[in-house]
C-alpha cells in the first residue's frame, strides 16, 4: 500500500499529502491510489498468465467510472463492462475500444439497446427473454450475447449483495427452465449469436463453497 505517514507525521498516498489535498480541494474528497490500482490489475493478469488459460479480464464501470479511469483500463489491457448508456457513453468518448465493451444489466431500456447496437460493443449479456426479442429486432446484423443465468445458490454474504438465490431479480433461472427457454430463443433468433454463458452469485464473498457449487450446477446444466 502507497497509504502512511511522512516525516511530519501527515498522512500521505503516494507521497502525496492527504491534507494537503482536503486544503485544496474540500472534503469531503475521495481519492484513489492510481499505483495501486494498477497493481491490482496486474495481478490478476499475473494469476490468469500463469494459469496456461486464454482469458479476458473486465472491469466493472459500476465501480467507479470517468474519462481518467477508462484511459487506465484501457493501458492495463482490460476490457470493460457496463449498465447504462452514461457508462458507455464515457467508455467511447474516452476512446475505449467497443469490441471490448459488454452491456450488462436487467433493466436495459429500448434506447439503450440501440445505442449499443450502433455503437458496435463487443457484446450484450442478456438478463430477460424479453431483452432477447428487443435486441433481435433492433439489430441488422450479426449480434454476440452472452446469456446471465441463475443457478439457484444462496451466497454467505449480505442479503443485499446476493444475486444467484432463487428469487434474485437478475439472470434467467436453470430450475424453473428459463435459461432453457432463453437458449432456444437466442438460436431460434435472426441476429443473435450466443458467445457464452455468464453468472454472478453476489459480492464480498469469501468463501469458495458457493462458487463451486455453482459451477458444478451450471456444468451439469450445460451438459444436457
Amino acid at each position: 500500500m502507497t497509504v502512511k505517514y511522512n516525516a511530519s507525521g501527515e498522512l500521505t498516498m503516494n507521497d502525496m499529502s492527504l491534507k494537503t489535498i482536503a486544503q485544496s480541494f474540500g472534503t469531503p474528497t475521495i481519492v484513489y491510489d492510481e499505483n495501486q490500482i494498477r497493481e491490482q490489475m496486474r495481478r490478476y493478469h499475473r494469476a490468469f498468465q500463469h494459469s496456461g488459460l486464454t482469458y479476458n479480464i473486465s472491469y466493472a464501470s459500476k465501480a467507479f467510472t470517468c474519462l481518467q479511469m477508462v484511459k487506465l483500463v484501457a493501458e492495463e489491457d482490460l476490457q470493460l463492462d457496463v449498465v447504462s448508456e452514461g457508462e458507455l457513453y464515457t467508455a467511447l468518448e474516452a476512446g475505449f475500444d467497443a469490441k471490448k465493451i459488454h452491456f450488462h444489466g436487467n433493466n436495459k431500456s429500448k434506447h439503450e439497446i440501440r445505442y449499443a447496437l450502433e455503437s458496435s460493443i463487443g457484446y450484450f449479456v442478456i438478463d430477460s427473454l424479453e431483452e432477447i426479442d428487443l435486441i433481435d429486432k433492433y439489430a441488422n446484423d450479426i449480434v454476440n450475447v452472452v446469456l446471465r443465468v441463475n443457478p439457484g445458490v444462496e451466497a454467505h454474504t449480505h442479503e443485499f449483495i446476493q444475486t444467484g438465490q432463487e428469487d434474485s431479480k437478475f439472470g434467467l433461472s436453470i430450475r424453473y427452465g428459463l435459461a432453457d427457454q432463453a437458449i432456444e430463443k437466442i438460436t431460434q433468433s435472426k441476429h443473435l449469436y450466443l458467445k457464452g454463458i455468464h453468472f454472478h452469485i453476489g459480492s464480498q464473498i469469501e468463501g469458495t463453497e458457493a462458487m463451486i457449487e455453482t459451477a458444478k450446477i451450471v456444468l451439469n446444466w450445460l451438459k444436457k
